[in-house]
């Protein structure tokens, strides 16, 4: 159970009060306003106290109810110069993805938590950017030699003007596939691409490695031999679908004869999502293997948005894999670094 204070006593903060149910484990302990005429002002059981009084309040986080981007930064500002840790503070729609995550990922399908050791073990991280790219990000020096561990990081690309310091570059040549689906059979097939190892890590081109990814494979690595971050923006592929449509990404009758199958299977909403842009997988396992030529054929067979198609192959083989329960856009071992629009983040 959050113990949460709501900061703001306009309409969001009384809709948010009135909406807690929508927030899994959420038990309301104050509400704060910058607006003195408000204070003493009973909001659904609720007395509205000048927001020094948090500093008397034992609570888990604080949740900035307005929408105005400006006021929004300006009040965190304010709660941290009061004391607030950051990463304490948060607008609705953060707070909503959090506990989604936290209540329906990781409690629902998670068994008892049991640590990866890797000492001794292998691990490649890998990633691909085909076509007529500017070049990419060298890893950060300070993450680059694992105590104990042999890590090797492997860049494909078909550009052989691509150079890098920290990456081993391979360039690739396939004519039988478009760059886009080369890139996406290298993701998926890492048996195929890397030489032998434990484990791999596949990172999307547009990311730049800022940590310890060796330290997020071991933290949430637990019970499965798969691992991705939750989706923090659609809760199904239902919605991702619709958003796809919406923002003109994918072929649109692909990706509605796509659904139409997978609801007409019977898949379930509100199953989750989960980002393809850092995979890891425990390499050679046959089932993971089995899974990738199964996601490969959907892939195939329907749109190439493969984020679609994945959730509805774990399912159909009562696959749950580790999920980490951190946002792919904002964590300490991956920078997104090119420019993108949401069109691109729709992957």
């Amino acid at each position: 159970m959050y113990k949460i204070v709501v900061f703001g006593a306009g309409a969001n903060g009384l809709k948010f009060i009135n909406n807690k149910q929508e927030y899994f484990e959420t038990l309301i302990i104050a509400v704060i306003d910058n607006n003195k005429n408000r204070w003493g002002d009973c909001l659904e059981n609720y007395f509205v106290e000048p927001p020094q009084n948090i500093n008397n309040k034992q609570y888990d986080y604080v949740v900035i109810t307005t929408s105005n981007g400006d006021s929004k930064s300006s009040i965190r500002s304010q709660l941290k110069k009061m004391g607030v840790p950051d990463e304490k503070i948060y607008d609705i729609e953060e707070y909503r993805r959090k506990v989604f995550v936290d209540n329906i990922y990781l409690t629902r399908n998670y068994l008892p938590k049991k640590k990866t050791t890797l000492n001794g073990k292998k691990i490649i991280i890998y990633s691909a950017i085909m076509g007529d790219y500017e070049g990419i990000k060298d890893i950060e020096k300070n993450w680059q030699q694992y105590d104990n561990i042999d890590v090797k990081y492997i860049f494909f690309t078909d550009n052989e003007k691509i150079s890098s310091n920290t990456w081993d570059i391979r360039v690739i040549k396939d004519g039988s596939l478009s760059s886009r689906y080369l890139s996406k059979h290298i993701k998926l097939f890492p048996e195929l691409y890397l030489e032998k190892c434990d484990y791999s890590i596949w990172v999307d081109g547009k990311f730049q490695i800022v940590g310890n990814l060796i330290e997020y494979l071991e933290q949430y690595l637990r019970n499965s031999t798969m691992l991705f971050f939750p989706h923090f923006a659609r809760k199904d592929i239902y919605e991702e679908a619709k958003t796809c449509i919406e923002m003109g990404v994918g072929k649109k009758d692909d990706i509605i004869r796509q659904i139409e199958y997978y609801k007409t299977d019977g898949f379930p909403a509100n199953s989750g999502l989960y980002e393809g842009g850092c995979i890891v997988r425990k390499y050679g396992d046959s089932e993971v293997k089995y899974l990738m030529k199964q996601w490969w054929d959907e892939i195939m067979k329907f749109s190439y948005r493969d984020q679609i198609s994945l959730p509805y192959i774990l399912w159909k083989n009562n696959f749950i894999p580790d999920i980490s329960g951190e946002d792919l856009y904002n964590n300490k071992w991956l920078r997104c670094c090119r420019n993108f629009n949401i069109k691109e983040e729709i992957k």
